[in-house]
Order: C-alpha cells, then structure tokens, then sequence
C-alpha cells in the first residue's frame, strides 16, 4: 500500500534527483583521489579518480549514497562524463605542476557509459584538448559492464586500447566471471575486490581466491592491484601471495587534489610511515582512529 512512509521515500529520492541533476549541471560535484603504490617501496603509481557530491545541507557525500539514483534515473552517464573530463584536466594541472612524475589515473566508467555510440570519441577528445598521452589514463569497469554486450564491449576497448589508455577490471571476482571473455578482451589490469583482501590474513577460502586470481593473472600477464588494504599484515600476506600493487585506507583514504599535492611531489608514500600504521589501531569500520 502506498503510505505515508512510501511516499516520503518516493519525495526523498525525486528531490535527491533533482538536487543530483542540478549538482552535474553545475558546481555541485567533486573529485576525490586514491593512492595506488608499489608494496615493495611506496612508490606512487597511480590515483584512482572517486566523485563527491558537495550537498547544499548534507555536506560532502561518497558515490555510494547517490550513484543507485544516478544509475537508475540515467544520471550516470552525464555525471561520468563530467568525473572523466574532470580528471583528465587535473591530471594536465598535474603534469604541468609535477613534471617530474609518471601517474596514471584511473577513472570508473558505468555500463550505460559503455552504452553508448560515441564513448571512444569522447575520450579521445578529453586527451586531445587536454593534451594528455594516453598511457597516463585507465578506465575500470566492472564484470558486469563486460557480460553485458561483450562484442560491443571488446570494439570499444579496443578503440581505448588504440588510444593507448589502459583498461582494468574493477572487483574482480564478485560478479559472473567469464573466463573466455577475459581472454578475448583487451584488458591490461585486474582489481582485487576489498571483500577477497579484507579476509587473506584469516580466512582460508579469501586467501585461496586471492591467490587464485594472482596466479591467473600472472598467467594472462595481467597486472593484479589489491583493493582495500586496511593493516600491516595484508600487505604481508599480499607480498607473499605475488601482488605488489595496492590501495586502501592503510595507505590513504581518498583525499582532495590540493591535498594529495605532498604526496605527488615526493612521488612515493614512506614506507616507515606505512610500517608504523600497520600497528595502529583501526577503527571497525576500517579506517584509521
């Protein structure tokens, strides 16, 4: 029946709409980054590009509180635009800021963006105006942008591959892995879901597929990068395990670009300090108190 609490529910999420809508068409989004570095030395090998949401009342919101509405109302593939041009211009700021400095960014890009006729183009078009190399950009996509119209999906990687931009694929493991599909596309990276790395230090079943993916991964000569890293020990086990790559709030939360500004310049993250984190005591959900 439709009551009261329904009908708030239904207001709650068509003014979320609105207010999202207005947010792309003006000045309401945000770019947050992650560090990606090297297990073995701290070097800085990349930042993965996460949107915010500045809400005029709520503050400053992470994507899980409003992609499902961007999603469901097609939001999505307007906000991806602005996430991948947005970035493509910090990085430019960047490159001209740090010239001293190989990063690669990586941004998500949504099913309904692959979706569409004239992706490829408009990545190309965001180097070119941008003046960026495109080996300096990667775009993750999920399992499931891939299954979903696999012919298509492997032309457009292949006219990102042309571009020189790689491609990773995002929380590997968690959806309907395809082996075959993984072989034929042209992807260059696999991301270890947080739910796999999260367990590698305690429970045997996490460390087995981790493993699992590493090896396969090796065998593919794809590169493996582990998501969510929240202790010392993973980063062990991980290192033990084969997978040097990694991210997550052990290393740092994802932060805004003027701020990430430190670790750019120095183009590492020290070591001393990620052994010193690794004895700290995180807070339950995750990050450091």
């Amino acid at each position: 029946m439709f009551d009261q609490v329904l009908r708030e529910a239904v207001d709650e999420r068509s003014r979320m709409e609105l207010g999202l809508r207005e947010a792309i068409e003006g000045d309401g989004l945000r770019l947050h980054f992650q560090p990606e570095i090297d297990l073995r030395t701290g070097k800085l090998l990349a930042v993965e590009a996460l949107v915010r949401w500045q809400h005029p009342t709520r503050g400053l919101l992470a994507a899980a509180s409003f992609i499902t509405v961007a999603e469901e109302t097609g939001l999505v593939v307007d906000m991806g635009r602005w996430v991948f041009a947005a970035a493509c211009r910090q990085l430019a700021a960047w490159r001209r800021q740090f010239p001293h400095l190989k990063l690669v960014v990586r941004v998500n890009m949504s099913p309904a963006q692959f979706a569409t006729d004239e992706i490829v183009e408009f990545v190309e078009t965001c180097l070119r105006v941008h003046e960026i190399p495109g080996d300096w950009l990667c775009i993750e996509m999920t399992e499931h942008a891939v299954l979903q119209e696999p012919e298509k999906t492997a032309r457009i990687l292949r006219g990102f591959r042309a571009l020189g931009v790689e491609v990773a694929l995002d929380d590997f493991g968690t959806g309907y892995s395809s082996m075959t599909e993984l072989k034929r596309l042209p992807v260059d990276l696999l991301k270890l879901d947080t739910s796999f790395v999260k367990g590698i230090t305690t429970d045997p079943c996490d460390r087995a597929i981790v493993e699992a993916i590493i090896r396969l991964g090796s065998a593919l000569n794809l590169q493996v990068v582990a998501e969510g890293i929240e202790g010392g020990p993973t980063i062990d086990k991980l290192l033990e395990l084969g997978c040097s790559r990694g991210q997550g709030y052990l290393i740092s939360m994802p932060i805004a670009a003027e701020d990430l500004a430190s670790v750019l310049d120095a183009g590492t993250i020290s070591l001393p300090a990620l052994r010193a984190a690794r004895s700290a005591t995180l807070h339950p959900e995750g990050r450091p108190v």
